[in-house]
């Protein structure tokens, strides 16, 4: 069974300048051209050359954009006419990690490289034989990073490097029950994700020299006990989502040992004072999700750098018919994914950077300038993570 998928592309080139003065240097938006990646696709990663992976809902398929085309990325077996795959992680040599249905009801972690999709199965002779793994990140190393599991009990967190896996365990006792995750590796071989702990809740991790940390929560166990990390960049940083005094989750920045709560974009109506961090690069930008004002809770995305947190939505113009609900990954140039709603049909995204950013008097204002010109629609041929 051969899956096609259909993309429009529609790049605008936005020039956002934000109303900002405070008492010391401002830093001004930068241009940005948004790319359509097309409805019902749901970008995971993207690495130094603008290559793209993630999902298609279309076709329940993994896709690698590049060069302006999406390519079908297919699945290990195809059992009764039915296939499923998602493509999770792509490093600078444009190797690719995700899922993919195999043999039986099992899915595999898969390895897709010069054309070719490789299962990378489960370990052998131990009690992961015969199960499921899931590859959601990797290095410019080739070492791979995901979860393993053992029917409906538990999942491991895994490193897979050159045909050998790593279990590298939980917090707790390693009771069956007891599960952890990874999400996220840098090129010195340190792993984020998350673990069970020996009270029973889940905290954030960072696996380094052969030792897995616990990196806690935002507030005390009586106000909520759970955290998460997504990504890590090359300096150590670290971010994801922790619970907090408040009773609701907030993205978290974890630097030189401690953790930082990143807040929300507005304040909103309890319960919906939610915010996530997917991933951060290596200039310290963070993006991710954050409610806004509004009863329905609902999200927008948003970019974290030089401590302001500042919606994605407040940097494009308000007629270009995008509404960006989330930003999963950013890269080295500042090359931002994730989804939303065009014209209100559930579409991908690239934003890309076209200048730096700038530095303004402090006495300045500026005034929400935005200008924007259509660059092209085109039809291009047809062609799901974690972090």
């Amino acid at each position: 069974m051969k899956h096609k998928f259909c993309q429009d592309s529609l790049t605008l080139t936005v020039l956002a300048v934000l109303e900002l003065s405070t008492a010391s240097a401002v830093h001004a938006a930068s241009f940005y051209t948004i790319t359509n990646l097309g409805n019902n696709i749901y970008p995971n990663s993207i690495n130094d050359l603008g290559q793209v992976v993630g999902s298609d809902n279309n076709g329940a398929q993994g896709f690698l954009y590049s060069d302006g085309k999406l390519q079908d990325l297919g699945v290990l077996k195809i059992v009764d006419d039915y296939g499923e795959s998602g493509a999770f992680g792509i490093n600078n040599a444009g190797q690719v990690v995700g899922y993919s249905s195999t043999v039986g009801i099992d899915f595999h972690a898969f390895l897709y490289n010069n054309g070719k999709m490789k299962d990378l199965g489960v370990p052998s002779g131990n009690d992961y034989s015969g199960d499921f793994s899931y590859a959601y990140a990797i290095n410019d190393k080739g070492q791979v990073v995901g979860a393993l599991t053992a029917g409906a009990h538990y999942s491991r967190a895994f490193i897979y490097h050159n045909g050998k896996w790593q279990d590298l365990g939980v917090f707790g006792n390693g009771y069956p029950y007891e599960s952890s995750s990874a999400s996220g590796i840098n090129d010195q071989g340190q792993v984020v994700g998350g673990a069970s702990t020996i009270t029973g809740s889940s905290h954030a991790f960072l696996y380094s020299k052969g030792k897995l940390q616990d990196l806690g929560v935002l507030s005390g166990p009586n106000d909520g006990d759970y955290s998460y990390a997504n990504s890590i960049n090359n300096l150590g940083q670290i971010v994801g989502t922790s619970s907090t005094s408040s009773g609701v989750d907030h993205a978290f920045l974890y630097s030189q040992g401690k953790m930082q709560d990143l807040g929300i974009l507005s304040k909103n109506i309890a319960p919906y004072n939610y915010s996530s961090a997917s991933s951060i690069n290596d200039a310290g930008q963070v993006v991710g999700s954050s409610t806004i004002t509004n009863a329905s809770g609902d999200t927008h995305a948003f970019l974290y750098s030089h401590g302001k947190l500042q919606d994605l939505n407040s940097l494009i113009p308000s007629n270009s018919g995008w509404v960006l609900d989330h930003a999963q990954d950013i890269n080295e140039q500042g090359q931002i994914i994730g989804s939303g709603l065009l014209n209100g049909a559930a579409s991908g995204f690239l934003l890309t950077p076209i200048s730096e950013p700038t530095s303004v008097p402090e006495s300045s204002s500026a005034m929400g300038i935005l200008a924007f010109s259509a660059i092209g629609a085109t039809a291009l041929p047809r062609r799901k993570k974690a972090r």
